[in-house]
């Protein structure tokens, strides 16, 4: 009966280590959908925070005031495009140190 216990302790404690652990290996990105905006996800983003946008077609000039790291989730440049909202504007006006785009 001992074990059992034992090992019901064990089992419980790895759930627990697992899901902790969970959160924190993904704390640091921000996933951005073609639905959504690049802009809102600098916002939400802390410093070192890496923002990963999916393959679409965003309309946004973006502010980029933070230290963070804007990268496409397929690395192919002819499926994840940012056009300018206000073709007047730069897409990218980077204001913030160590920004990687």
């Amino acid at each position: 009966m001992r074990i059992k216990h034992n090992m019901l302790i064990y089992i419980s404690i790895s759930i627990i280590f697992l899901i902790a652990t969970a959160g924190i290996v993904s704390a640091n990105d921000i996933h951005v959908y073609p639905e959504d905006s690049i802009q809102a996800a600098i916002k939400n983003a802390n410093s070192g925070t890496t923002i990963i946008v999916y393959p679409g077609i965003y309309a946004e000039n973006i502010e980029v005031n933070k230290s963070v790291s804007i990268k496409s989730k397929s690395g192919n440049p002819n499926d994840t495009i940012i056009r300018a909202a206000n073709p007047n504007n730069h897409i990218f006006h980077v204001t913030a140190s160590n920004v990687t785009i």
